[in-house]
């Protein structure tokens, strides 16, 4: 007699959709925050959201560096909207250690009921207009001038 195996889920895994690789926030990270996006969204498990805990030291131990390069790459992401900072952290003496907290603002908080994703990293815009401008996917060759110059025409006209 067999036993029926339940589903179990399937093995976790962490995305970054094509829309959200084609937005300038995401052109303009730094290869140090772009593998720091993909731990937050590992840390991620679904129910966990504003409740992400990466202190510095943790972020620099998953990416191999020093804490420096760990700091500027959380706040690289903070800055551009990928993650927003829920629970600062602080160090006193008497109480417990805990690291900031953080959501990440594509996902909501509480199935979208108590807060909906924000999805910030949309609206980044780099303050030169021309470094907005993304190649197209799969080409692999930035924007031709003329290219550049269509789509600033397009942009004013529209």
């Amino acid at each position: 007699m067999s036993r029926t195996k339940r589903h179990q889920g399937g093995p976790r895994f962490a995305a970054l959709y094509d829309y959200e690789m084609t937005t300038p926030a995401y052109q303009h990270l730094s290869t140090y925050a772009r593998a720091l996006l993909m731990e937050f969204r590992i840390a991620f498990s679904g129910g966990n959201n504003g409740k992400i805990g990466i202190s510095v030291r943790h972020a620099a131990t998953l990416l191999n560096c020093g804490k420096n390069r760990a700091a500027d790459a959380i706040q690289e992401l903070v800055d551009k909207g990928w993650v927003a900072v829920t629970e600062k952290s602080g160090f006193h003496r008497k109480i417990e250690r805990k690291p900031t907290l953080f959501r990440i603002t594509d996902k909501p908080i509480g199935l979208g009921v108590d807060k909906p994703e924000t999805k910030d990293f949309m609206r980044w815009r780099c303050s030169d207009p021309e470094k907005n401008l993304v190649p197209p996917r799969g080409t692999g060759r930035p924007l031709t001038g003329d290219q550049i110059q269509a789509h600033l025409e397009r942009r004013s006209l529209g």
